[in-house]
């Protein structure tokens, strides 16, 4: 039986009552990295004869080997004790016009391991909830804790405080994961984790999207008086690569792959002028592009009077985040 001194059950029963663990997490820092997970973008490249520009902001990213794959999110059942917990919030979630929470068992885990940690009447988050949920796969997330005889207590707790519900309302963290252990009194230690990551379906994959960036990229063309590009198919390509090969090393840069000039070459398009912009982290193409259009070295490629053709791909890496190119160019 695991013995729990009396100030840390105090101390508990204080954090418990106030509903003060409030974490919240938007991914991992690396060097050269914005290091609070906001979205980025990297400076852009262009090139005249083709040269390649190197990035001058790495992106936040979790580089852990034993982050899944893509698209590996796991479906778990709910714990029958949580039922009527969950069936409280998606109600909630729902009634807003939101989607129900997905449960998922590496989020799971981890809940349940905290769990297990508060109820000795820890304090604090065991280890670095960023880094935690990274290796889940996710992007950022929140964590809610309470107590109770029932997870549902817990939940009605949560729903009744506007910061909780909050949370719990949030229309992009749509995966969740829960734990409970025995504490005292016939109470119990709940926690619920929600999570985010990119590819859950909101964001259209690989080139779909192209069609929504190229109607952004010439409203802003068309404000500056120049005629629209087209999209051209072997710069979507060209996109491809470069977002695959940023999430496959989970860093925003533009080399790689040879650099600009090699990566549309490769694909046969022979460029008399090439551009790139490329970013991170956003939750959707509309936020991406106009990501874009406020950074000013990034707006220049997009107005660019040079370049007539443009593609877009996006891809997501192991840390749950987007990776987005935009390769604008004009062929000879």
């Amino acid at each position: 039986m695991t013995r729990r001194p009396t100030r840390a059950i105090a101390a508990l029963s204080a954090l418990l009552a106030a509903g003060a663990l409030t974490l919240s997490a938007c991914g991992l820092g690396s060097d050269g990295g914005t290091g609070d997970g906001t979205p980025a973008s990297s400076s852009p490249a262009a090139t005249g004869a083709a040269s390649d520009a190197s990035p001058d902001t790495a992106s936040a990213s979790s580089d852990d080997p034993r982050a899944t794959a893509p698209g590996t999110v796991d479906a778990a059942a709910v714990p029958p004790e949580w039922v009527d917990a969950l069936a409280l919030v998606d109600a909630a979630r729902v009634e807003r016009g939101l989607g129900k929470l997905r449960i998922d068992q590496g989020l799971t885990d981890l809940a349940q391991r905290q769990a297990e940690h508060y109820a000795t009447g820890a304090q604090d988050w065991d280890g670095d909830f960023g880094e935690d949920l990274a290796v889940a796969g996710f992007a950022r997330g929140s964590a809610r804790i309470g107590s109770g005889t029932t997870p549902a207590e817990a939940a009605e707790t949560w729903l009744a405080s506007a910061e909780d519900a909050e949370t719990l309302l949030d229309a992009e963290l749509g995966f969740a994961g829960v734990g409970a252990a025995p504490w005292q009194g016939g109470q119990s230690v709940y926690l619920l984790v929600l999570a985010y990551r990119a590819d859950d379906g909101s964001i259209p994959p690989g080139s779909d999207g192209a069609e929504e960036v190229l109607v952004l990229t010439n409203v802003e063309r068309a404000k500056v008086g120049l005629a629209g590009v087209s999209l051209s198919d072997r710069l979507n390509a060209a996109a491809q690569l470069q977002a695959d090969h940023q999430a496959s090393i989970l860093e925003m840069t533009h080399e790689g792959n040879g650099g600009l000039s090699n990566r549309v070459a490769s694909v046969g398009y022979e460029a008399r002028v090439a551009a790139e912009n490329v970013a991170v982290g956003y939750p959707s193409i509309d936020d991406v592009v106009r990501g874009w259009i406020d950074s000013p070295g990034h707006y220049e490629n997009i107005v660019n009077p040079d370049v007539t053709e443009m593609g877009f791909a996006v891809a997501f890496g192991s840390d749950g985040r987007a990776y987005y190119a935009q390769v604008l160019g004009d062929p000879f």
